[in-house]
C-alpha cells in the first residue's frame, strides 16, 4: 500500500512537470504581472515602459495604471484591457512616436498646479519637439475636471510639430481650463479618420493652424468657454462635425473643405463659421448655422467669408442660416458662387449692433468704402424675414471701390413676412423693396405720405436674375395691398415620432430600422379665397371682406363651384407602401374635428399619376363647404386640414438618407416644397490579427443584442465574420447596441470585451459605424520563456525521483547494519 501511494505521488508530480514544461510564461504572468515586452513580463506598467526600447510593443496583461514617463516612441497595446492615469503630467521629447492601441485609456488631473510659470505644468500631454501620437482601436479620455491655472489637454509648444491621429478611436476631451489640442508654432496635423472627436467644456477645442483632416468621422467641439477652432485647415468628408454653443467662435478655419458631410454651428457667441481662406461645400453635404452672434460683444456674422479668396457651394448642397443676431452671410472680400441646384436658405435674422454699421440682416456683400468682392447666388435663394438696424433688412450692397456686385433672383408667392414688419400679421411677399437708410421700406403707416414703396425689378426675363453694383439695401416685403398668409393653402410635412411614454413628436428627421414603417403627417389649412370660388344662392356676388378681395375677388361665375386643392407627396424609392391614410378637418382646442370618409377625397396613387409622385390626394373644397363639412368659421381662422399615412423603409434599404417631399396644388398656384428624412444605419465590424491590423481573420463568432431595462440581453442575433475579417449588419435604427465575441478563430484568444456601440453617436457622415476588434494568438510554446518553465519542470521532476530514490537508500542501509 505505501509503494502505491509512492508511485501515484510520483506519477502525479510527472504530469505535472509535463504540464509546466508546456504552459507559455504568460499563463504564470497573468495572475501577477501585468504588462509584457516579447517574452519578458513586469508586475507593472510603469516598468515596461523603464524597460522598453524605442519601437518596442508592450502588450498589457490586465488593467493597469501608468504613473511615471511615457516619454518613448513605443506602442501599448491594450489587447482590450484599460489604462488608467490619474494626476500625472506628461513631457515629451523631440522625435517621439507614441500609439495606443485596442484599450481604453483615461487620464485625468485635480491637484492644484503649484508653479504656472513653469512651461511643462502647461498640459496634461506637453510636447517640446517633434511628436507623434496615435491611437488605434482605442477609447481615450482626458479629464482635467478640477484642474486649475493654465491647464491644458495636449500642449505643442516652442514651434513643435506633429500628427495626432485618431484611426477607429474615440478621444474625448472635457473640463480642461485651457485648450484641448493646441500648437504654439508651425503647422501640425490632426487626422481623425473612422472615430470620434468630443471637445467638451474646455477653453477650446482646436488651437491654432492644424491641418484638420476628417473623414468618415464624428467631431464635436462644444461648450468652449473661448473659440470652438481659431484657424485650422478642414478638409471634411463623409462626416458629421458640430461646433456648437462655444463661447466665442464656432468653426473658424483658414480653408474649409465640406465634401458629403454635414456640418453644424449653432449657438456661439461670436461668428458660427468663419472662413479666411478658400471654402468649398460640395457633393450633397449641409451646412447649417442658427442662433449664431449672440455674445456680449455679439460678433459680425453668422457666417464671415473674409479674405481675397474662392468660396463655393455646389449644386447639389444646401446652406442654412436661420435666426442668427447680426448680419447672417458677410462677404468681405473674394468671390461667393452658390450654384444653381443648391438650397440656400438666410431667414429670420436680426442685426443688433452696428459693428458692420447696422446694414445687412440677410447678406452684406463688402465692407463700407473698401473692397469689391462679388456674390452670385441662385435664382431660388430663400432670403426674407431678416432685419436691420440701418437699412437693408435682407440685402445690402456696400459702396466698395469700384463697387461690390450682387447676382440674385426674384422672390416666391410662397415667402411669408413674420408679422414683426407688418403689425403682427403674416403677409405675403410680392417683390424687392428699397429699404435704404432715411428711406426704410414701409406700408403701413398711418397716412399714405408716410409709407414708402419703391419696388426693385430689375430681373431678366430670360434667366430670372439681377447683378447690383455698389450701395444697393433691399426688403422681400410688399406692396400697398398686403395679402395675409392665409389667403391659400400652405403645407407643413413631418415625420410622427412615437416616444418612449407613447406620446408623439413631430420631427423634420428620424431614424428607423430597414423594414420597419415610418408615420408621416400633411398639413394644409382652409385658404381665405376659398370665398371667391362658392357660388352664391342669388346671381349676386357673395359680400366678400378681408384680403380675399384683393386677390381672386373677380373670379367670374361661371368658373365658381369647384376649389381643387391637391396634395402631392413624392417619396424615395426606398419609401414604399404608403397606407392607413386619414384626413381630418382639425379644429385645434375643440372636440368638433371632422374626419373625411373615401367618398370625400380622391387618392389617386401610381399608374394615374405623374410619375414624380407617390401618391396624390384630391379634395374639392367647395364641396365639402357645400356639404357642411367646412364651416365659415373654418375660413375664417384657416383650420387645419390634416393627413396622416404610413410607409415601410424597405427591407433592402441600405445606410443611409431617404428622402419625402411634399407639396400643395390650388387654383393659381402651388406651394414650396417641403421635405422630411428618414435616416438608417450600418455597422460594420472588422475582426483581425494584433500583430498584423491588415489581416482580417475569418470564422469569429460575435453575440449582437441590445438590452432590456433591467440590462438584459434581448434580440440577440449570433453572426460570423466572413472570409476578409469583417461583418457588415445594415439597416439599423438609431440606438444602443452592444457586441460580445463567443468564439475566437482557431489558433486566437477569444476577446472578452463587451463593446458598447451607439447610433448614431459614432456614426460617421455616410451613416456608418466602423468597429475594430483585435485578437491575439494563441501563445506558442517555445522560446527561452518556455525553456526556463521546461528546466523548472525538470528539477521538479528530479526533485520527485529523489523522493523515491531517499527511501530505499535508506532501507538499504537499515538492511546492511
Amino acid at each position: 500500500m505505501k509503494k502505491s501511494m509512492k508511485v501515484r505521488l510520483f506519477s502525479g508530480l510527472v504530469a505535472l512537470c509535463m504540464l509546466l514544461a508546456f504552459l507559455p510564461t504568460a499563463a504564470f504572468a497573468a495572475g501577477n504581472d501585468v504588462a509584457q515586452i516579447g517574452d519578458q513580463t513586469y508586475a507593472t506598467l510603469d516598468d515596461a515602459i523603464a524597460a522598453a526600447s524605442d519601437g518596442d510593443t508592450i502588450l498589457l496583461l490586465d488593467d493597469a495604471t501608468v504613473s511615471k514617463t511615457l516619454d518613448k516612441s513605443i506602442t501599448i497595446d491594450g489587447q482590450g484591457h484599460t489604462m488608467t492615469s490619474t494626476d500625472v503630467r506628461y513631457g515629451f521629447s523631440k522625435g517621439r512616436s507614441l500609439t495606443f492601441q485596442n484599450m481604453t485609456a483615461h487620464f485625468g488631473y485635480t491637484i492644484e498646479i503649484e508653479n504656472p510659470e513653469y512651461t511643462s505644468d502647461l498640459s496634461l500631454f506637453y510636447v517640446n519637439g517633434d511628436t507623434d501620437f496615435t491611437f488605434k482601436n482605442a477609447k481615450v479620455y482626458m479629464d482635467g475636471a478640477g484642474a486649475s491655472n493654465r491647464l491644458h489637454a495636449i500642449y505643442y509648444d516652442g514651434g513643435s510639430v506633429g500628427t495626432i491621429t485618431l484611426d477607429h478611436s474615440r478621444l474625448e476631451i472635457t473640463n480642461f481650463p485651457e485648450d484641448a489640442i493646441e500648437w504654439s508654432g508651425n503647422e501640425s496635423n490632426l487626422n481623425v479618420l473612422h472615430s470620434t472627436y468630443i471637445s467638451d467644456q474646455n477653453r477650446s477645442g482646436i488651437t491654432g493652424t492644424w491641418n484638420v483632416k476628417i473623414d468618415s468621422s464624428n467631431v464635436q467641439v462644444i461648450n468652449s468657454i473661448g473659440n470652438g477652432s481659431n484657424g485650422s485647415n478642414y478638409d471634411i468628408k463623409n462626416s458629421v462635425v458640430n461646433f456648437s454653443d462655444n463661447g466665442s467662435h464656432g468653426l473658424s478655419a483658414k480653408n474649409l473643405m465640406v465634401d458629403s458631410s454635414t456640418v453644424t454651428a449653432n449657438g456661439n457667441g461670436f461668428i458660427g463659421v468663419a472662413v479666411d481662406g478658400d471654402m468649398a461645400i460640395q457633393n450633397n453635404s449641409t451646412v447649417s448655422l442658427t442662433g449664431n452672434a449672440g455674445g456680449s460683444l455679439a460678433g459680425y456674422a453668422a457666417m464671415r467669408l473674409y479674405n481675397n479668396n474662392t468660396f463655393t457651394v455646389d449644386g447639389t448642397s444646401k446652406l442654412s442660416i436661420k435666426d442668427n443676431q447680426n448680419t447672417v452671410l458677410y462677404v468681405r472680400q473674394g468671390s461667393l458662387t452658390v450654384e444653381d441646384g443648391a438650397v440656400l436658405e438666410i431667414m429670420g435674422n436680426h442685426v443688433t449692433n452696428d459693428l458692420l454699421d447696422g446694414f445687412g440682416g440677410g447678406v452684406y456683400v463688402g465692407y463700407g468704402a473698401n473692397y469689391d468682392p462679388t456674390v452670385t447666388l441662385p435664382a431660388d435663394a430663400k432670403i426674407y424675414n431678416n432685419h436691420a438696424t440701418v437699412g437693408g433688412d435682407d440685402i445690402y450692397v456696400s459702396q466698395g471701390v469700384n463697387g461690390p456686385s450682387l447676382t440674385f433672383g426674384e422672390t416666391s408667392a410662397s415667402w411669408v413676412m413674420d408679422g414683426e414688419d407688418c403689425g403682427g400679421k403674416e403677409h405675403l411677399v410680392d417683390g424687392w423693396y428699397d429699404d435704404s437708410e432715411g428711406t426704410r421700406w414701409e406700408a403701413h403707416a398711418g397716412t399714405e405720405e408716410g409709407n414708402h414703396i419703391e419696388e426693385f425689378t430689375d430681373f431678366s426675363e430670360e434667366t430670372g436674375l439681377a447683378t447690383v453694383s455698389g450701395v444697393t439695401s433691399l426688403k422681400a416685403a410688399h406692396g400697398k395691398d398686403p395679402i395675409e398668409k392665409t389667403s391659400f393653402p400652405g403645407l407643413e410635412k413631418w415625420i410622427v415620432r412615437t416616444n418612449s411614454d407613447e406620446s408623439t413628436t413631430d420631427v423634420k428627421d428620424d431614424t428607423v430600422a430597414a423594414g420597419n414603417t415610418v408615420d408621416f403627417k400633411l398639413t394644409t389649412n382652409v385658404p381665405d379665397d376659398l370665398l371667391n370660388y362658392i357660388k352664391p344662392e342669388d346671381a349676386n356676388d357673395p359680400e366678400v371682406t378681408g384680403p380675399a378681395i384683393n386677390t381672386l375677388a373677380n373670379v367670374p361665375l361661371e368658373e365658381r363651384g369647384e376649389y381643387l386643392l391637391t396634395l402631392h407627396d413624392a417619396m424615395d424609392d426606398y419609401l414604399v407602401e404608403p397606407d392607413s391614410f386619414v384626413i381630418t378637418i382639425d379644429r385645434e382646442g375643440t372636440d368638433n374635428d371632422v374626419t373625411l370618409d373615401a367618398s370625400q377625397y380622391i387618392l389617386n396613387q401610381p399608374g394615374v399619376i405623374d410619375a414624380d409622385c407617390d401618391f396624390e390626394i384630391t379634395m374639392d373644397l367647395v364641396a365639402l363647404y357645400n356639404a357642411g363639412v367646412i364651416t365659415d368659421a373654418d375660413i375664417e381662422h384657416a383650420t387645419d386640414i390634416v393627413v396622416t399615412y404610413t410607409a415601410k423603409l424597405d427591407d433592402t434599404a441600405t445606410a443611409g438618407s431617404y428622402q419625402n417631399t411634399a407639396w400643395v396644388s390650388y387654383p393659381g398656384g402651388e406651394t414650396m416644397k417641403d421635405e422630411v428624412t428618414v435616416e438608417t444605419y450600418k455597422i460594420d465590424v472588422f475582426k483581425y490579427d494584433q500583430a498584423n491590423e491588415e489581416k482580417g481573420l475569418e470564422g469569429a463568432t460575435f453575440e449582437f443584442y441590445q438590452k432590456d431595462e433591467e440590462g438584459n440581453p434581448i434580440n440577440v442575433v449570433e453572426l460570423t465574420s466572413g472570409a476578409d475579417g469583417h461583418i457588415l449588419i445594415d439597416g439599423l435604427d438609431a440606438g444602443v447596441y452592444y457586441l460580445k465575441e463567443t468564439k475566437a478563430p482557431e489558433g486566437y484568444v477569444c476577446s472578452e470585451e463587451e463593446l458598447t456601440i451607439t447610433i448614431p453617436d459614432q456614426a460617421d457622415g455616410s451613416n456608418l459605424v466602423s468597429v475594430k476588434f483585435a485578437n491575439s494568438p494563441v501563445p506558442h510554446t517555445g522560446g527561452m520563456g518556455t525553456m526556463l518553465f521546461t528546466v523548472g519542470g525538470m528539477s521538479i521532476l528530479a526533485a520527485a525521483g529523489a523522493v523515491m530514490i531517499v527511501p530505499r537508500t535508506f532501507r538499504k542501509k537499515q538492511e546492511n547494519s
